[in-house]
């Protein structure tokens, strides 16, 4: 047997920046790498770092093709998702940001999507209004849908996108006049909401784009059983 190392040419030239208060996480443990940068974000609120964050990545656009904002425990494991997330962008028109579905696995079950939309939507809020956009692929077209909980834990927007939600933050003095949710929720989605339509794969293409969220958020919950219609 002869082992060679292999170079692929659909690699990604990655930087890893991580937003975390010295001494604040188990980050201090962390190899050394020269991919992975570790910043202190200069708070003394934590509740505060995923903004200070999430607007570093913004103001760094310039420099990078993609810009990508993840919180802490999620995993992602597809190794053609930077290429899905160009790739969508060149079959749209930049107005839309596709984020994918977190999710989780639950043994012997299968799947459970986090961060779902409620039955019916929510008609007061101006983003929720039902569009649709069926974007071509080999192995069937798949379709997108403008998410009523456009939460995510995370985003990737081009260089361009990231350019633009930063522009308009810029004209705002970073000032967020109103949030969804909470902090985490503010800095990941409703950071992208006045400036970008927010895309999720429809549930049954949920597979296309997804990270995993690592914990067990779906313990939690109990199923919901569908009730047999009356005959």
């Amino acid at each position: 047997m002869v082992n060679r190392e292999l170079l692929s040419p659909d690699g990604v030239e990655l930087t890893i920046r991580l937003f975390t208060p010295p001494g604040a996480s188990l980050a201090d443990a962390l190899p050394e790498d020269p991919d992975l940068e570790r910043l202190d974000p200069g708070v003394s609120n934590y509740s505060h770092v995923p903004q200070v964050a999430s607007r570093h990545l913004l103001e760094e656009a310039d420099g990078y093709d993609l810009v990508g904002y993840m919180e802490d425990d999620l995993l992602l494991s597809d190794p053609e998702f930077f290429s899905k997330i160009l790739y969508l962008d060149r079959c749209s028109d930049g107005r839309y940001a596709f984020l994918p579905h977190r999710c989780e696995h639950i043994p012997g079950k299968g799947d459970v999507i986090l961060s779902g939309d409620p039955d019916g939507g929510r008609p007061d809020l101006f983003w929720d209004t039902g569009e649709k956009l069926t974007v071509p692929w080999p192995l069937g077209s798949r379709v997108f849908y403008r998410a009523t909980n456009p939460h995510s834990g995370c985003y990737f927007l081009t260089r361009s996108q990231a350019q633009k939600v930063r522009d308009f933050w810029v004209s705002q003095n970073w000032k967020l006049v109103w949030s969804i949710a909470g902090p985490l929720e503010s800095a990941a989605s409703g950071i992208l909401i006045p400036v970008l339509k927010v895309m999720k794969p429809i549930p049954e293409h949920y597979r296309f784009l997804m990270v995993r969220h690592q914990d067990s958020l779906w313990q939690r919950h109990a199923f919901e059983t569908q009730q047999p219609e009356p005959c």
